[in-house]
């Protein structure tokens, strides 16, 4: 192991290098010592062994504070990535004092780190830019006091399984996560430290009992802390503004009538029970409002949570109580992880911010939660989801509003759920909510009942005036004709696993998809006008459907069809699909990893590609009239032996273009009306199509590896010749050079030497060429 003093000025500095050699396990132990204490890049020590030959040139041994070694007035410039002081496996007695540590702005650096070691005091030193200040880990009886520490990027200091460490009158200036950090550690003391921005966060769930003594001289943005430890039937009435709150095994206590804000987590409850929080207001944190980790059973009402990164961070936390509160403007109200049987009731979730998601309710392996008579909005023009659910079962949501863009989204595998009796106001729902079982007729969306079908077979459903959505599951033999749904925000017609069924005559206008197929057989959609923001017409693992006769305006995308096989899609009108994006495009017909696909008959007018087959065999675009500005046909990644056929389209450009994109497929009886550039890849099987756009690939590959070999042979025989010519040339005297050219030409060369140097030159360049 090395133990290095570095100086960047180390030529100029250094006095005298000790080298210890140890025999033994092959450990060479080296300190490098410089003249000078100052401007030091980094020390690292490990034992009291290295230690003790560090201070080798001192009287003191290290035994007692009066006999302590001590570091002062060092200089430390810290590298990237790197650290300032390392004292490893020590316990004899080190002083640090009137120090510096300076590493590099936003560096992964630390100032000291401490690990297993014991009797250190640091006193007066300042710390600037380092990712952490101090690091103590797995130690004790250490003292920090009077340092600055700066603007670090993470933390001032951790504390980390350690025992009697005290921090008493340091000044911490803000950073990212927090100034103090205290994790599973006992018979900690923190007096008189003042922090600024991000303050103080415990996380004990392995130590209940931690013992810490934390008063309130310590400050946060010139507010008092208030910890709380081991107390039980207590109310405490606050009544003003304070820097943080903490508590750490309370019990059975109520805390009222704070005003906390700005900081990392304003509230910190772990490993406490049956308490109860009225009337708290905690704002503006960067982290958590109220952030509850280990702690079931408690109570929050009447409180104030707003403006928050995250306003209840609620984590493996059983039976928490959340009623009539208000949650405004957080980027996500409530977090509740690996908890259960939640009671979020009567509360107002409210976020009218700008947010890439703005999220009210987050259950993530949460089960058995009741989420009863609440209202949760979020502003359309933002993505807002009410509630987001995430590996969790058995909830119940009754009697909530939502108002805002998503109500519920089911993010992954989470069945059992039950919603009863919601209203659900310009905004839209998750398919996997409206297919649990338990999502029944009694929820209202945008004040008109859902029309919900399930398990039936040979029925109709025709002239509804009054139903905000349709929804077939599992039926069959069934007819929907004659509905109109205008101006919504979701998908109004959802079918999922049926078969033998009509569509027709429907009027739809829709900012999102306007009809939604999943796993349907045997099936007929015709006579449709469909106005969406999204797919118009989507299938999915879909079998045996028609699609004719229907028109489709002003869509971002026409009719997708996925993973599904035998479909067909003809005499439709497909028009005016536009992304109003100069980045991306919206076509017309796509069709993925399906088979048996017949486009035929179609009118497309779109400004991506008119029709896009990827991965779909077997297939047939037959007869249809396609105007765009992008591709007019594109066949992708299929098999080279199926069957395909591109006949009598009609491709019409309205700006530069390629037509045809296609390798080895049969096309016939293509008509391109150019306006501009236009190209064609296929088998030239077409009399119509442009011979100066026909490029055959297979044909043209060889061409090029042909023209590649004729060049390569050209070039290597070049080279060889002129091997050759230099191979027999023979090399003359300077004197038979000149005699062989005009005197005239020698002008400037003065002696022999430079008509020497300057024939040498001559024939060097010739034989370098």
């Amino acid at each position: 192991m090395i133990i290095d003093i570095y100086d960047k000025k180390t030529q100029k500095i250094m006095l005298l290098v000790w080298v210890i050699s140890v025999v033994g396990s092959g450990v060479i132990y080296s300190i490098v010592k410089p003249l000078s204490r100052t401007d030091v890049d980094y020390i690292a020590i490990e034992g009291n062994f290295q230690l003790n030959a560090f201070f080798s040139d001192q009287s003191m041994d290290g035994e007692s504070w009066d006999t302590a070694y001590v570091f002062k007035n060092f200089k430390f410039d810290i590298p990237d990535d790197n650290y300032g002081l390392i004292l490893n496996n020590t316990d004899k007695f080190i002083i640090i004092k009137d120090c510096e540590f300076k590493c590099k702005r936003y560096s992964d650096s630390y100032g000291i780190y401490i690990f297993n070691s014991e009797n250190i005091k640091i006193d007066s030193i300042n710390l600037k830019y380092c990712d952490i200040g101090t690091n103590i880990i797995n130690s004790s009886n250490i003292e920090v006091s009077n340092t600055d520490f700066g603007t670090n990027s993470r933390y001032g200091t951790i504390l980390e399984n350690s025992t009697n460490i005290n921090l008493n009158k340091n000044t911490y200036l803000g950073r990212s996560t927090y100034d103090i950090s205290i994790r599973s550690s006992n018979n900690c003391s923190l007096i008189q430290n003042k922090m600024i921005y991000s303050g103080l966060s415990i996380s004990l769930q392995d130590n209940p009992s931690s013992q810490l003594m934390i008063d309130s001289s310590n400050t946060i943005n010139n507010q008092p802390i208030y910890y709380y430890e081991n107390i039980s039937h207590l109310n405490i009435n606050f009544n003003q503004q304070i820097g943080q709150l903490l508590l750490n095994n309370c019990s059975e206590s109520t805390f009222s009538n704070a005003y906390i804000t700005s900081t990392k987590s304003n509230v910190i409850i772990t490993n406490s029970k049956l308490n109860h929080f009225n009337n708290i207001s905690s704002t503006e944190s960067t982290g958590y409002g109220i952030n509850m980790h280990n702690s079931p059973n408690n109570t929050f009402s009447s409180c104030n949570i707003s403006e928050n990164n995250v306003g209840f961070q609620i984590s493996y936390s059983n039976n928490a109580t959340i009623i009539e509160n208000e949650l405004s403007n957080n980027s996500e109200g409530i977090y509740h992880e690996y908890s259960n049987n939640l009671i979020l009731k009567e509360n107002l979730i409210f976020n009218e911010i700008s947010s890439e998601v703005v999220v009210g309710l987050n259950l993530d392996h949460s089960n058995n939660n009741t989420i009863d008579s609440n209202r949760f909005y979020s502003h359309y023009e933002y993505e807002g989801i009410g509630g987001k659910l995430y590996y969790s079962e058995y909830n119940s949501f009754i009697n909530n509003s939502f108002y805002g863009e998503t109500a519920i989204h089911n993010v992954y595998y989470s069945p059992y759920n039950t919603y009863v009796n919601n209203k659900f106001i310009n905004c839209s729902l998750s398919k996997s909510i409206l297919l649990a079982d338990e999502f029944d007729s009694s929820n209202i969306l945008n004040g008109k009942e859902f029309s919900l079908n399930r398990d039936k077979d040979e029925f109709q459903v025709e002239d509804l005036t009054d139903i905000s959505l349709l929804m077939l599951d599992n039926c069959s033999n069934f007819d929907v004709s004659n509905l109109n749904f205008s101006n919504i925000e979701y998908c109004p017609i959802i079918i999922n696993d049926c078969e033998n069924f009509t569509i027709s005559n429907l009027n739809i206008e829709t900012k999102g998809y306007g009809i939604d197929i999943y796993q349907g057989n045997i099936g007929i959609i015709s006579d449709c006008t469909v106005y969406a923001t999204s797919y118009a017409i989507y299938f999915y693992l879909c079998n045996n459907l028609t699609i004719y006769e229907n028109e489709i305006n002003y869509s971002k995308n026409g009719i997708y069809i996925q993973s599904s096989d035998d479909i067909t899609v003809s005499n439709n009108i497909i028009s005016s699909i536009r992304t109003n994006s100069t980045s991306s495009f919206s076509d017309g017909v796509e069709g993925t990893h399906s088979d048996r696909i017949k486009i035929t008959n179609n009118i497309i007018d779109c400004d991506g590609q008119g029709i896009y087959l990827y991965q779909c065999n077997i297939s047939r675009i037959n007869e249809n009239q396609i105007i765009m500005s992008n591709v007019g046909i594109t066949l992708s990644s299929f098999d080279d032996d199926d069957d395909y056929s591109i006949l009598g389209n009609n491709i019409t450009y309205i700006s530069s273009c390629i037509s045809i994109i296609i390798d080895g497929v049969q096309i016939t009886n293509n008509t391109l009306n150019e306006t501009n550039t236009c190209n064609y890849h296929g088998i030239n099987d077409d009399p119509n199509l442009p011979e100066n756009d026909y490029i055959d690939n297979f044909g043209l590959n060889i061409a090029i590896l042909l023209l590649l070999m004729a060049f390569s042979i050209t070039v290597i025989g070049l080279i060889f010749l002129k091997i050759k010519k230099y191979e027999n040339k023979e090399l003359i005297s300077p004197t038979e050079f000149r005699s062989q050219i005009d005197p005239t030409e020698l002008d400037g060369f003065k002696t022999t030497k430079d008509q020497n140097e300057a024939t040498e030159h001559n024939e060097t360049k010739e034989l370098k060429e």
